[in-house]
């Protein structure tokens, strides 16, 4: 089949020694000839078009011809004259009718404006983290006791890492209740930056989350940033306690909140301070932590649910908790889905694709709202980053192997360079956007490039349409998950293509998408 531009006529041939004296021809009309087929039925080759992949019209039925079985599949275009700009051809959605795996819908046009005046909140390294555990699943699932897992780890490209510490008396460790440990903070601190980590401490007491003195969380500092870094150190922020929401230590955590900031910014001034890490968007102990001296203002998330939930609360959280206190910064630092649903029959659906999108977006939520925004954690049975071993309903898959919540992060790390990455770590800023006028699909984008598109929808595939503005850009990667493999890692659907702008992307049921522009 072919579309011969000058006479507006569509080609049906069947050719042998490349002539066809029987070809057949149609008016080509663009709309309900969008997609096009050769079928057989029975006995007969059939020329179909379609004006949306799904009602097929017959153009020309004839024989099958003896080579059928021999033929080989040719894309091309070309032109008769010669031009400095010659038109294009696009192909799309090649074998996949119908339109992979769901129903089509209409086509969902945004424009992406590169302007100075649509670029919003900085980006960078601390934008994006997730945390690590100390309870090593069922013994090496842990950052410090096992390379093959912190190579893992690492393939997720330059992000922070929360982790649980106590003093110890001078020899920092683990503050995780039932896992407390002293003598290796040290080397959670080393191997985080060795995969380019950030190190982010939680600093906790040898006894509890927030059982600690002023004293504890200053030596703790002076343990890494005496002489302006040592231990492998400095570190450059700090969380003091954890959900003191979560276990009735909300006013003992309120009174020693500003002399446990004084006894940080005595050791180091520089050092940016997290509190209190609410243990869900509690108002009143945001409000009550926002009139110290804090410099980032935080609270955890375990908002997910079988049936997919709404996630830009994610991004109004970020933009309640600026009106509490402005000027500073603000995070969601722990960001999962809840952990009542870990009873055998809601397992599936952390390891399913609704955690990747939900994971997906609820970080470009945070992050496009000015915030920060952690998943947790690395090691937690269905709801950790990599399969720790902790399963007694047999549902994850082999040790290391990745879950869903992993290929959420990379679709936007971009897999430690392995394509593009919504950071580079300096200078980059959120891309303001229009909302779509579909519910099902989100968009976000960043000076770096990247554009992210989740389709939230179980059934229906779409099909976006970018118009980018203000910026040029010569090429195109897509990268993207798949709703039927959420363990495995994304594909690649376009490499290098020339950017045409409006960017047509197919977007399948349950999917991530990244459009690279470079």
């Amino acid at each position: 089949m072919h579309y011969d531009k000058d006479s507006n006529q569509l080609h049906c041939e069947i050719r042998s020694n490349y002539r066809d004296s029987y070809d057949v021809t149609v008016s080509y009309d663009a709309a309900a000839m969008r997609f096009w087929r050769i079928a057989t039925d029975s006995d007969a080759i059939n020329f179909l078009t379609s004006p949306d992949g799904q009602t097929w019209s017959i153009r020309r039925s004839a024989p099958i011809p003896d080579f059928a079985e021999k033929v080989r599949v040719i894309f091309s275009a070309f032109s008769s004259s010669v031009s400095d700009q010659p038109p294009q051809a696009r192909f799309s959605d090649v074998n996949t009718s119908p339109q992979l795996g769901g129903t089509r819908s209409d086509i969902i046009s945004l424009t992406v404006d590169y302007g100075d005046g649509n670029l919003s909140y900085p980006v960078g390294t601390w934008s994006l983290g997730a945390t690590i555990s100390c309870y090593s699943g069922t013994g090496l699932a842990n950052i410090n006791k096992s390379t093959d897992w912190k190579e893992a780890l690492k393939q997720l490209g330059p992000i922070a890492w929360r982790f649980p510490q106590q003093y110890g008396n001078g020899s920092p460790g683990s503050s995780a209740g039932g896992a407390q440990t002293t003598g290796d903070g040290d080397n959670y601190v080393a191997n985080i930056r060795s995969i380019g980590g950030k190190p982010y401490p939680v600093v906790g007491g040898a006894s509890g989350d927030n059982n600690f003195p002023d004293s504890d969380v200053a030596g703790y500092i002076q343990h890494y940033n005496a002489g302006g870094g040592q231990n492998g150190g400095p570190i450059e922020r700090i969380v003091i306690g954890n959900e003191p929401d979560n276990g009735g230590d909300v006013e003992p955590y309120l009174n020693a909140l500003a002399g446990r900031i004084s006894a940080v910014k005595a050791v180091d001034p520089q050092v940016l301070v997290s509190a209190p890490g609410a243990a869900y968007f509690n108002r009143d102990l945001l409000s009550k932590v926002a009139t110290h001296n804090i410099d980032i203002l935080s609270y955890h998330a375990y908002d997910g649910d079988v049936t997919y939930p709404a996630t830009s609360q994610y991004g109004s959280n970020i933009d309640a908790m600026r009106s509490i206190k402005p000027g500073i910064l603000y995070a969601c630092e722990e960001g999962n889905w809840h952990p009542s649903l870990q009873s055998a029959k809601n397992k599936n659906a952390f390891l399913s694709w609704k955690n990747l999108c939900f994971i997906a977006s609820a970080a470009c939520h945070s992050i496009s709202h000015g915030g920060a925004f952690f998943q947790y954690s690395d090691s937690n049975g269905v709801l950790g980053l990599l399969a720790d071993g902790q399963d007694a309903d047999g549902l994850l898959p082999t040790f290391l192997t990745p879950l869903p919540s992993y290929w959420a992060l990379g679709m936007l790390t971009g897999m430690n360079g392995k394509f593009l990455s919504f950071t580079s770590g300096k200078n980059d800023r959120c891309i303001s956007l229009p909302p779509t006028p579909d519910t099902d699909i989100e968009v976000f984008a960043w000076t770096t490039g990247k554009i992210i598109v989740i389709n939230k929808s179980e059934s229906n595939c779409k099909e976006v349409a970018l118009t980018v503005q203000n910026r040029q850009f010569r090429n195109v990667n897509v990268w993207q998950t798949r709703k039927d493999a959420p363990f495995a890692g994304p594909e690649q659907k376009q490499s290098a293509i020339p950017f045409v702008t409006p960017f047509h992307v197919e977007c399948p049921p349950g999917t991530v998408t990244s459009v690279d522009l470079s």
